[in-house]
């Protein structure tokens, strides 16, 4: 007997579990995944993008039926070649989940052929646009169902790399620069390209989804738009009125902390000059000329005492602290001595956790 094909819906976060499946597959077109799909999703496109243009371009010019017909014997096709090169090792326990964009046709012409071969197969009912509503109603409708604390402090303090060693002490957090692929400056690119907005959104939602909502979650103090992308409003207004623990260092430190983590990512040449000119309305004439002197010299260390002295200190408040934790080494050695420090401090601020 052939099993049937079965059918979720996605309305709460614990429906983001997707355990019970041995593959998550969006058959949507390669430039529809690529602009968001739900993370862990692999693309099996029933589709390409030529050929999806192609079927909307016979809708629109001869109707459903025509539009329909041709769409047919293209996914037979794809299909055909898709359980050769990626069904063919799958074994008879393999159970798939299988999303399209909504109206099922994409999907469910995938599924029925691997119910027919009979594997437990299952669908998202309302496809990627009832995960998009999900995305919506957790992170511009609904309050983030966890308490935050921010973790401030002036350029070069060193918080990423608090912030990505707390997991080894039990403490959550919510990495958005990483998220976002940018440090959140003018000279914040990654090597990296930064996620479509809808992307973000998507890592969000899935480090969310994750998370212990009884317990608090560290973020890192930002301002709500990193590079290209901003933070969801539900996110943003929760990180506007949490309490905040700021860390402090001198700035020959920070400095030279910069210098060692950032020194072999720096642009160079005319990109670094590029950059830098980008802060002149902010500054006199000479002191951009001087910036830029440094910059085609090769003065770095010069260049980013200057940026982090005139430029970034008094632009970045670190005022409203809860506490404020001053660490006169930053060196690698001492992040987790530095990890232990601002642990004790969350601690004795909330003694619940």
């Amino acid at each position: 007997m052939q099993p049937h094909i079965n059918k979720i819906e996605l309305k709460t976060l614990e429906d983001l579990n997707f355990d019970a499946y041995d593959e998550v597959i969006d058959v949507r077109s390669p430039r529809e995944y690529e602009e968001d799909h739900i993370p862990g999703a692999v693309n099996l496109p029933v589709l390409d993008n030529i050929q999806r243009a192609r079927v909307g371009l016979m809708h629109k010019q001869k109707g459903p039926f025509s539009s329909h017909l041709l769409g047919a014997q293209i996914i037979t096709r794809n299909v055909s070649t898709l359980l050769k090169k990626h069904f063919a090792s799958k074994n008879k326990e393999f159970k798939p989940l299988i999303y399209c964009w909504r109206g099922g046709k994409r999907s469910g012409s995938i599924a029925e052929i691997c119910r027919q071969i009979g594997w437990q197969t299952t669908v998202i009912n309302g496809g990627y646009k009832s995960y998009r509503k999900l995305v919506a109603r957790t992170l511009y409708q609904n309050h983030v169902p966890f308490e935050i604390i921010l973790l401030g402090g002036h350029t070069g303090t060193g918080k990423t790399e608090i912030l990505e060693n707390l997991s080894k002490f039990g403490i959550q957090s919510l990495n958005l620069e990483k998220m976002a692929e940018h440090r959140g400056s003018v000279f914040g690119r990654t090597a990296k390209d930064q996620p479509s907005q809808k992307k973000f959104e998507s890592k969000i939602l899935s480090a969310i989804a994750n998370l212990d909502p009884s317990k608090i979650v560290v973020v890192e103090a930002e301002s709500n738009i990193i590079g290209r992308v901003s933070i969801p409003p539900a996110l943003w207004e929760e990180m506007k009125v949490a309490s905040k623990i700021t860390l402090e260092a001198p700035l020959g430190v920070r400095v030279d902390l910069i210098m060692a983590k950032y020194q072999s990512s720096i642009p160079q040449g005319r990109e670094l000059t590029t950059l830098i000119n980008k802060l002149a309305p902010f500054h006199s004439k000479d002191i951009v000329a001087r910036w830029n002197k440094y910059a085609t010299q090769g003065e770095l260390s010069r260049l980013a005492f200057e940026l982090l002295f005139l430029h970034y200190d008094p632009r970045y408040s670190t005022g409203g602290s809860l506490r404020r934790i001053f660490m006169d080494d930053l060196s690698t050695d001492t992040l987790d001595q530095r990890t232990e420090q601002f642990v004790a401090t969350l601690k004795e601020v909330l003694p619940t956790q």
